[in-house]
Parts: structure tokens; C-alpha cells; sequence
């Protein structure tokens, strides 16, 4: 895989089956080199806005995802989930882009396997999550009596329902726990294939010459496990939960006969389900239009190193790299955007929150007679008490 954004660690660490730098030999014109100039000198701007905005975005939904109202959906929790990798991740690239401005991170061994760890588990977690998603929406929408929690029986008691929804969301809980240590337990390991290595009088975090054969093996298998399983996956999940709603929409008596169960269960797409699904797979298909260029561009530079002649790389695809990856980091920092424009409960969540956090911080100004750390703390219970205050009486 190609080198990229001069951040040689992070891209290394998310791609295992990097070629031996001796085979990548640049061939290209004048037009080609400003282009790269140009391109670089815009990454100093835009990954730091990207980074900050993202973190921000992030945390906000993470927060509003986790409330009372919103923490009842399955999907919710790998939203959350998939929210906290993305801002692990983002951390880890402004720590890697803090090198451009002089400040060595590489130096140390530690930073080195940490970063190297970090990257990789949450980018693992970050995909999975949205298999999560898809999953999810695929036996709500097209398997509803399966799930149980989103079917009507004139033989289920209310306490029967909510005892069926706890348990599919306590399912979610548990996939995002699974997925979290898996991510964990691998890459913890996987990271003591790097280390620090002075590459023009500069320490660099990359893979261990003697580990390049091993990690050649581990990009095919990283590729399998974290591109083309997961993302197959989504797409056909997706694809079918998408056809299902809108043949639900188009001819509504001619759906409910066919999902209607053998012992004339009355089953239906509440408004609210529908509504999540819409949200899902906005967040899917985004996320899908974000990766798939930058891996597609990373399977057949993997395939051509393999089985291809060694011609050299051309500056234009070196360019188109730079550019896909930049749309691939944007994908760590659209999780607020998608969330605000598509879900009429986040927004609510949110606006209660921003009202109430408003109110607390114009009654923190007002004690001037009052010491910070007194006037802190006070602000810190009240507006804990309000959370709660709101959370129970904030109704989807």
C-alpha cells in the first residue's frame, strides 16, 4: 500500500501488507509534483479542522445516544459504540499530524506500539459497529418475528414485550463488548510488529523488516476480516432491508400478508422502526461512499505487487490516494451531521440538553461572590440532577 499524508506510522499501522519501499518508484510529470505540493499543503488545514470537528461531533452524539430516550434502541448502543472508536481515531491522527509541526511522537517505543494499536482497533470496531447496524435493521424490518420485541400478539402481556425488547438490547450490549475485546485482544499483539526505525535522520514508527513476510500474510487476512466480509456484508443486509421498506411502502396489505406468521401474528412497521431504519442505513451508505474508493485503490495496489509486473507508481495514483484517504478520514467525523439531519429524536435530545446546559452555565456566571471550585461543583450536581430530571420525563 502507498504511503500517505506523510504520516507514514498511521497509514502503515491501518494497512499490514505495505510493499517494500524500494519497489515504489514515483513516475510522473511537473504538473504532477505541484499537484502533490498543493495537496499537502491543503492537508495541513483540513485535517486539523476535520479532527476537531469530529471530535466535537463525536462526543455530542455519544452523550445524546446514551440518554434514557435514545439508549432504548439496539442500534443506538453500536451508534455510541461507533462514535467513541471514531473519536479514538481521530486522536490518534492529530497526535500523528502534530509531527508536521516539529513535535516527535515516534521517538518512543511505547508511543510507537500504542498509536500502532490504537489506529488499527479502532478502525476494526469502527467497521464492525456498522455491520452491528445493518444487522440489526436486517431482522427488525425483514424478520420481525424473530426479533419478537417489535410484533403485536393478542397473547403477550405488556411485561412479556418489554422483557423481549431488554433482551434484544441486551444482545447489542453484548455484540459491542465482543467486537470491543476482540479488536483489543488482536491488535494489542499485531502492534509488536512495528517499532522505531531512523529514516532520514528521523524516527519512524513502521513495520519490522523482519516481520514483513508475517504481515504480508496478515494484510491478506486483514483485508478478508475488515474489508470485503464486513462491507459485503453491510451491502447485501442494506440492500435487502431497503428493498423490504419500500415495498412495505409501496403496497402496505400486500407486505403485512407476507410477514404475517403461521399462527396470525398481526405484525407492522411502527413509525418509529421505520424512521431508525432510514437513519441506519444513511449512517451504512455513507460510511460505504467514504471507504470503498480507498480500499478498492488498496486491493489493487495489493494484488498488482503480488502477481504484477514491478513497473513503478505513478504520480497520479499516488494523488488519487492521497485524495480517497482524505474521504476516508471524513468518514470518522460525520457521525453528528448524519444523526442531526436524519433523526427527530436525536434533535430533540440535543435541544434539551443545549437548553438545560444554557440555563446552568448563566446560573454558574451569576455567582461572582461564590469561589470557582465551590461554583463548579455546585454547577456539576445541578446540572446532573437536571440530566436526570429530564430523562424522565423526555418521551420518544
Amino acid at each position: 500500500m502507498l504511503p500517505g499524508l506523510s504520516l507514514r506510522g498511521l497509514l502503515d499501522s491501518l494497512n499490514w501488507s505495505r510493499p517494500n519501499a524500494t519497489t515504489m518508484v514515483p513516475n510522473g510529470g511537473e504538473n504532477s509534483i505541484e499537484m502533490l505540493a498543493e495537496l499537502e499543503q491543503f492537508k495541513q488545514y483540513f485535517i486539523p479542522v476535520l479532527v476537531v470537528l469530529g471530535l466535537i461531533g463525536n462526543v455530542a452524539s455519544t452523550m445524546a445516544l446514551l440518554q434514557r430516550n435514545l439508549k432504548k434502541r439496539p442500534s443506538a448502543h453500536f451508534l455510541a459504540a461507533k462514535c467513541i472508536s471514531d473519536t479514538v481515531f481521530l486522536l490518534c491522527l492529530l497526535l500523528l499530524w502534530l509531527q508536521t509541526l516539529g513535535v516527535v511522537l515516534h521517538g518512543s517505543g511505547i508511543w510507537c506500539h500504542f498509536l500502532s494499536m490504537a489506529t488499527q482497533a479502532s478502525n476494526f470496531q469502527s467497521t464492525w459497529f456498522v455491520v452491528g447496524m445493518a444487522v440489526d435493521r436486517y431482522l427488525v424490518i425483514c424478520w420481525p418475528t424473530w426479533t419478537h420485541a417489535h410484533c403485536c400478539s393478542g397473547n403477550k402481556s405488556v411485561a412479556d414485550l418489554r422483557h423481549q425488547h431488554t433482551t434484544t438490547v441486551t444482545w447489542a450490549r453484548i455484540a459491542v463488548l465482543i467486537v470491543s475485546f476482540v479488536a483489543l485482544a488482536v491488535y494489542l499483539n499485531l502492534s509488536l510488529t512495528v517499532g522505531v526505525v531512523t529514516i532520514g535522520g528521523q524516527p519512524t514508527c513502521v513495520p519490522l523488516f523482519h516481520f514483513l513476510k508475517a504481515l504480508q500474510v496478515l494484510g491478506y487476512l486483514d483485508m478478508l476480516t475488515n474489508v470485503l466480509l464486513p462491507y459485503t456484508t453491510v451491502i447485501v443486509l442494506i440492500s435487502f432491508t431497503t428493498h423490504r421498506v419500500v415495498r412495505f411502502r409501496v403496497s402496505r396489505k400486500r407486505v403485512i400478508s407476507r410477514i404475517a406468521s403461521s399462527k396470525k401474528t398481526r405484525c407492522h412497521y411502527p413509525k418509529t422502526e421505520l424512521r431508525q431504519t432510514k437513519t441506519i442505513v444513511i449512517v451504512c451508505c455513507t460510511q460505504l461512499l467514504c471507504i470503498v474508493p480507498t480500499q478498492v485503490l488498496r486491493i489493487y495496489h495489493t494484488f498488482r505487487n503480488a502477481f504484477g509486473p514491478n513497473i513503478g507508481i505513478q504520480l497520479e495514483q499516488i494523488f488519487l490516494q492521497h485524495v480517497f484517504q482524505l474521504i476516508y478520514f471524513l468518514s470518522f467525523s460525520l457521525n453528528f451531521l448524519l444523526l442531526v439531519a436524519s433523526d427527530k429524536v436525536f434533535r430533540k435530545v440535543l435541544h434539551l440538553t443545549y437548553v438545560s446546559l444554557s440555563t446552568k452555565m448563566k446560573l454558574l456566571c451569576r455567582r461572582k461572590n461564590e469561589t470557582f471550585p465551590v461554583g463548579a461543583m455546585a454547577f456539576a450536581l445541578e446540572f446532573s440532577a437536571t440530566l436526570v430530571r429530564m430523562n424522565e420525563s423526555a418521551l420518544l
